[in-house]
Protein backbone atom coordinates (compact mmCIF):
# COMPACT_ATOMS: atom_id res chain seq x y z
CA UNK A 1 0.00 0.00 0.00
CA UNK A 2 2.62 2.35 0.36
CA UNK A 3 5.18 1.64 -2.45
CA UNK A 4 1.25 2.22 -4.44
CA UNK A 5 0.69 5.38 -2.44
CA UNK A 6 4.20 6.12 -3.06
CA UNK A 7 3.73 5.95 -7.33
CA UNK A 8 1.02 8.12 -7.22
CA UNK A 9 2.29 10.86 -5.75
CA UNK A 10 5.67 10.67 -8.31
CA UNK A 11 2.72 10.88 -11.25
CA UNK A 12 0.99 13.64 -9.65
CA UNK A 13 3.83 16.12 -8.50
CA UNK A 14 5.07 18.13 -11.18
CA UNK A 15 8.98 17.92 -11.71
CA UNK A 16 10.93 21.01 -11.16
CA UNK A 17 11.81 21.96 -14.83
CA UNK A 18 7.71 21.91 -15.43
CA UNK A 19 7.04 24.25 -12.71
CA UNK A 20 9.77 26.74 -12.17
CA UNK A 21 10.83 29.87 -15.00
CA UNK A 22 14.01 28.33 -17.05
CA UNK A 23 16.85 31.14 -18.35
CA UNK A 24 18.77 30.64 -20.31
CA UNK A 25 21.44 33.41 -20.96
CA UNK A 26 24.06 35.06 -23.63
CA UNK A 27 25.43 38.23 -22.04
CA UNK A 28 28.11 38.12 -24.80
CA UNK A 29 27.34 41.62 -26.16
CA UNK A 30 26.85 42.95 -22.77
CA UNK A 31 30.74 43.49 -22.28
CA UNK A 32 30.99 45.14 -25.69
CA UNK A 33 30.50 48.27 -26.35
CA UNK A 34 27.19 49.36 -28.22
CA UNK A 35 27.53 50.11 -31.95
CA UNK A 36 23.89 50.21 -33.20
CA UNK A 37 21.05 52.07 -31.12
CA UNK A 38 18.66 50.74 -33.45
CA UNK A 39 19.05 47.46 -32.92
CA UNK A 40 18.37 46.21 -29.36
CA UNK A 41 20.20 42.79 -29.09
CA UNK A 42 18.73 39.91 -26.35
CA UNK A 43 21.07 39.06 -23.63
CA UNK A 44 18.43 36.55 -21.52
CA UNK A 45 15.29 34.34 -22.18
CA UNK A 46 13.35 33.18 -19.52
CA UNK A 47 10.77 30.72 -19.90
CA UNK A 48 8.61 30.98 -17.55
CA UNK A 49 6.04 27.51 -16.57
CA UNK A 50 2.66 29.69 -17.31
CA UNK A 51 3.23 29.73 -20.61
CA UNK A 52 4.67 33.74 -20.85
CA UNK A 53 8.53 34.38 -21.16
CA UNK A 54 10.98 37.93 -20.68
CA UNK A 55 13.64 38.59 -23.02
CA UNK A 56 15.93 41.17 -21.79
CA UNK A 57 18.82 43.51 -23.17
CA UNK A 58 21.34 44.60 -20.74
CA UNK A 59 23.72 46.03 -22.81
CA UNK A 60 24.15 49.47 -21.21
CA UNK A 61 26.13 49.89 -17.71
CA UNK A 62 22.80 51.24 -16.43
CA UNK A 63 19.72 49.31 -15.14
CA UNK A 64 17.60 52.34 -16.56
CA UNK A 65 18.27 51.79 -20.11
CA UNK A 66 17.70 48.31 -20.01
CA UNK A 67 14.99 46.63 -22.04
CA UNK A 68 12.34 44.15 -21.61
CA UNK A 69 10.39 42.66 -23.90
CA UNK A 70 7.22 40.20 -22.89
CA UNK A 71 4.90 37.52 -24.65
CA UNK A 72 3.32 33.88 -24.99
CA UNK A 73 5.78 30.36 -26.34
CA UNK A 74 4.69 27.07 -27.28
CA UNK A 75 6.68 24.18 -27.71
CA UNK A 76 6.27 21.07 -29.70
CA UNK A 77 9.19 18.43 -28.45
CA UNK A 78 12.38 20.51 -28.48
CA UNK A 79 10.96 23.19 -31.18
CA UNK A 80 9.98 26.60 -29.07
CA UNK A 81 8.22 29.56 -30.86
CA UNK A 82 7.63 32.99 -29.22
CA UNK A 83 5.01 35.52 -29.85
CA UNK A 84 4.83 39.28 -28.81
CA UNK A 85 3.07 41.96 -30.18
CA UNK A 86 3.03 46.01 -30.44
CA UNK A 87 1.01 48.53 -31.39
CA UNK A 88 1.60 51.60 -33.96
CA UNK A 89 -0.34 54.51 -34.77
CA UNK A 90 -0.33 56.88 -37.59
CA UNK A 91 1.05 59.99 -36.73
CA UNK A 92 -1.87 62.22 -35.23
CA UNK A 93 -0.62 64.97 -38.06
CA UNK A 94 0.61 65.65 -41.49
CA UNK A 95 2.18 69.02 -42.89
CA UNK A 96 2.89 70.66 -45.70
CA UNK A 97 5.78 73.77 -46.62
CA UNK A 98 6.07 76.64 -48.56
CA UNK A 99 8.89 79.72 -48.49
CA UNK A 100 7.88 83.04 -48.63
CA UNK A 101 10.88 85.16 -48.82
CA UNK A 102 8.00 88.52 -48.61
CA UNK A 103 7.09 87.69 -45.53
CA UNK A 104 8.67 88.16 -41.79
CA UNK A 105 5.87 86.02 -40.24
CA UNK A 106 5.41 82.28 -40.10
CA UNK A 107 1.94 81.40 -40.45
CA UNK A 108 0.50 78.26 -39.31
CA UNK A 109 -3.01 77.42 -40.37
CA UNK A 110 -4.82 74.20 -39.36
CA UNK A 111 -7.68 72.15 -40.48
CA UNK A 112 -8.59 68.00 -40.06
CA UNK A 113 -9.03 65.57 -42.43
CA UNK A 114 -12.65 65.16 -42.03
CA UNK A 115 -13.48 69.28 -41.99
CA UNK A 116 -14.56 69.44 -39.01
CA UNK A 117 -14.80 72.42 -36.94
CA UNK A 118 -11.47 72.82 -34.46
CA UNK A 119 -13.80 74.15 -31.21
CA UNK A 120 -10.99 74.26 -28.88
CA UNK A 121 -9.39 77.80 -30.00
CA UNK A 122 -6.14 77.24 -27.74
CA UNK A 123 -3.42 75.72 -29.41
CA UNK A 124 0.39 75.40 -27.65
CA UNK A 125 3.70 75.72 -29.90
CA UNK A 126 7.36 74.94 -28.57
CA UNK A 127 9.68 76.75 -30.12
CA UNK A 128 13.05 73.94 -30.54
CA UNK A 129 16.19 74.99 -31.28
CA UNK A 130 19.65 73.31 -32.70
CA UNK A 131 20.69 71.27 -30.35
CA UNK A 132 24.23 72.47 -30.16
CA UNK A 133 22.96 75.92 -29.58
CA UNK A 134 22.73 74.70 -26.10
CA UNK A 135 19.54 76.88 -26.12
CA UNK A 136 16.15 76.10 -24.08
CA UNK A 137 12.86 75.11 -25.49
CA UNK A 138 10.39 78.13 -25.70
CA UNK A 139 6.66 77.50 -24.71
CA UNK A 140 3.90 79.16 -26.02
CA UNK A 141 0.26 79.10 -25.42
CA UNK A 142 -1.47 81.08 -28.70
CA UNK A 143 -5.18 81.11 -29.73
CA UNK A 144 -6.47 79.86 -33.51
CA UNK A 145 -7.93 83.28 -35.41
CA UNK A 146 -10.96 82.57 -37.28
CA UNK A 147 -9.56 81.26 -40.44
CA UNK A 148 -7.90 78.29 -37.59
CA UNK A 149 -4.13 80.03 -38.23
CA UNK A 150 -1.81 81.67 -35.75
CA UNK A 151 0.70 84.14 -37.37
CA UNK A 152 4.31 84.18 -35.22
CA UNK A 153 6.53 87.57 -36.49
CA UNK A 154 9.89 86.41 -36.99
CA UNK A 155 10.88 89.09 -34.57
CA UNK A 156 9.14 87.28 -31.91
CA UNK A 157 11.17 84.49 -31.77
CA UNK A 158 14.27 84.28 -29.32
CA UNK A 159 17.14 83.07 -31.19
CA UNK A 160 15.62 82.51 -34.71
CA UNK A 161 18.76 81.66 -36.30
CA UNK A 162 19.01 79.39 -34.21
CA UNK A 163 14.92 77.97 -34.80
CA UNK A 164 15.00 74.25 -35.95
CA UNK A 165 11.34 72.87 -35.30
CA UNK A 166 8.30 73.57 -33.90
CA UNK A 167 6.32 71.21 -31.62
CA UNK A 168 2.65 71.38 -31.64
CA UNK A 169 0.01 70.20 -28.95
CA UNK A 170 -3.44 70.47 -29.51
CA UNK A 171 -6.04 69.22 -27.09
CA UNK A 172 -8.31 67.54 -29.42
CA UNK A 173 -10.99 66.32 -26.95
CA UNK A 174 -11.23 65.55 -23.11
CA UNK A 175 -8.75 62.17 -23.38
CA UNK A 176 -6.85 62.73 -26.77
CA UNK A 177 -4.16 65.61 -28.12
CA UNK A 178 -3.32 65.82 -31.22
CA UNK A 179 0.95 66.11 -31.17
CA UNK A 180 3.40 66.36 -34.09
CA UNK A 181 6.45 68.59 -35.37
CA UNK A 182 6.77 70.69 -38.06
CA UNK A 183 10.26 70.25 -39.73
CA UNK A 184 11.51 70.12 -43.09
CA UNK A 185 15.37 68.71 -41.13
CA UNK A 186 15.50 64.60 -40.97
CA UNK A 187 15.69 65.75 -37.38
CA UNK A 188 14.15 67.72 -34.33
CA UNK A 189 16.72 69.82 -32.87
CA UNK A 190 19.33 69.78 -35.67
CA UNK A 191 19.00 72.99 -37.87
CA UNK A 192 20.09 72.23 -41.69
CA UNK A 193 17.80 74.58 -43.64
CA UNK A 194 15.83 77.62 -43.04
CA UNK A 195 11.91 76.58 -41.67
CA UNK A 196 9.21 77.45 -44.28
CA UNK A 197 7.09 80.10 -43.19
CA UNK A 198 3.78 78.96 -44.55
CA UNK A 199 3.03 76.02 -43.24
CA UNK A 200 -0.01 74.03 -43.30
CA UNK A 201 -1.04 71.35 -40.47
CA UNK A 202 -3.92 68.96 -41.17
CA UNK A 203 -5.06 66.87 -37.89
CA UNK A 204 -5.97 63.29 -38.56
CA UNK A 205 -9.26 62.98 -36.58
CA UNK A 206 -8.94 59.02 -36.61
CA UNK A 207 -5.51 57.83 -36.66
CA UNK A 208 -4.84 54.65 -37.74
CA UNK A 209 -3.33 51.85 -35.55
CA UNK A 210 -2.29 48.27 -36.41
CA UNK A 211 -1.26 45.64 -34.31
CA UNK A 212 2.74 44.07 -35.30
CA UNK A 213 3.03 40.28 -34.51
CA UNK A 214 6.77 38.96 -33.55
CA UNK A 215 7.60 35.71 -33.99
CA UNK A 216 10.70 33.80 -32.72
CA UNK A 217 11.40 30.14 -33.36
CA UNK A 218 13.78 28.12 -31.40
CA UNK A 219 15.47 24.66 -30.84
CA UNK A 220 16.07 23.52 -27.41
CA UNK A 221 18.41 20.87 -26.93
CA UNK A 222 19.89 20.14 -23.27
CA UNK A 223 21.09 22.96 -21.70
CA UNK A 224 21.10 25.13 -24.65
CA UNK A 225 18.27 27.22 -27.02
CA UNK A 226 19.45 28.10 -30.36
CA UNK A 227 17.06 30.86 -32.24
CA UNK A 228 16.91 29.53 -35.48
CA UNK A 229 14.49 32.65 -37.03
CA UNK A 230 13.01 36.06 -35.73
CA UNK A 231 10.16 37.60 -38.11
CA UNK A 232 7.53 40.45 -37.65
CA UNK A 233 4.37 41.43 -39.84
CA UNK A 234 4.70 44.23 -42.12
CA UNK A 235 2.83 47.63 -42.03
CA UNK A 236 2.89 50.86 -43.91
CA UNK A 237 2.31 52.99 -40.97
CA UNK A 238 6.07 54.45 -39.00
CA UNK A 239 7.25 51.48 -37.10
CA UNK A 240 9.54 52.94 -34.57
CA UNK A 241 9.96 50.37 -32.54
CA UNK A 242 13.33 49.24 -32.44
CA UNK A 243 14.30 45.73 -33.70
CA UNK A 244 15.55 42.73 -31.24
CA UNK A 245 17.97 40.51 -32.62
CA UNK A 246 19.10 37.69 -30.68
CA UNK A 247 22.96 35.71 -30.00
CA UNK A 248 22.85 32.30 -32.11
CA UNK A 249 22.79 30.45 -28.65
CA UNK A 250 21.75 31.28 -25.54
CA UNK A 251 23.12 28.35 -22.23
CA UNK A 252 21.02 27.40 -19.11
CA UNK A 253 21.89 29.56 -16.47
CA UNK A 254 21.03 28.95 -12.82
CA UNK A 255 20.60 31.82 -10.28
Amino acid sequence: MKLLTFIILLLVIPTTKETEPITYLNDTSAQKALTDFRKVRINEITIKPDGTFEFWNREHTSCLLWREYKGTWEKNRNKITFHNQYEVTEPDLRSSYKMDHQQKFYSIKFSTDKKSKLKNRKIKIIYIYDFDAGLTDVKKDMILHADNSILIPFDSIPNREELASFRVIYQWSETEKRVGYLMEDKSINQKEMELANQIQVTFLEKPKKEVIHRTIKGQIEKKTLKIISSNKTKTELPDYQDDIVFEEVYMEHKY
